[in-house]
């Protein structure tokens, strides 16, 4: 099933990119979700191509009751993130690939990041996938309408913390 959003952020992409490499960032990020930043890494200098890798907790307490047998009180999932080196206009892009650990559910897509007057927008689109008979369609149709909360989200998130910093 295809999904996309789009937000806006009132930082740079530059100063996005900071945020979205800082460990103390993505910790205070999984927190601000109810959940706990469980590893990270990045592989490469920010400042050209580089992959982040970012394994995460969440509860399930917002997943629909069909799905909590396949997934549980809890689920992890690994979000990898490959940027490419800046546009000449500051502009990255970067494949995403996220899996949830002990579901069939994954999620691949695009991401770009490009200034916008004020900062700059965030915009991701993709396809999420579940080899579940029957009820993958029921958690991709659920799954889809979050991707925009999510994106919402971690602007503010991102924001806040930029702002704190």
């Amino acid at each position: 099933m295809a999904l996309s959003g789009n937000t806006l952020l009132r930082h740079s992409v530059e100063d996005v990119v900071t945020a979205l490499t800082s460990e103390d960032f993505q910790r205070t990020a999984a927190s601000d979700l109810g959940g706990s930043l469980l590893s990270m890494t990045v592989d490469g200098d920010a400042s050209g191509p580089f992959t982040l890798t970012v394994e995460r907790s969440a509860p399930t307490d917002r997943v629909p009751d069909f799905a909590k047998k396949f997934v549980g009180s809890s689920l992890a999932f690994t979000q990898v993130d490959e940027f490419g080196a800046p546009e000449a206009d500051g502009s990255r892009t970067a494949s995403t690939k996220i899996s949830v650990k002990g579901a069939p559910v994954s999620v691949s897509g695009r991401q770009s990041l490009r200034p916008v007057e004020g900062g700059a927008q965030l915009e991701l689109s993709g396809d999420i996938a579940s080899s579940i008979p029957f009820v993958g369609g029921k958690l991709a149709k659920f799954a889809e309408p979050l991707i925009g909360k999510a994106l919402s989200r971690q602007a503010r998130s991102i924001d806040a913390w930029l702002d704190a910093s």
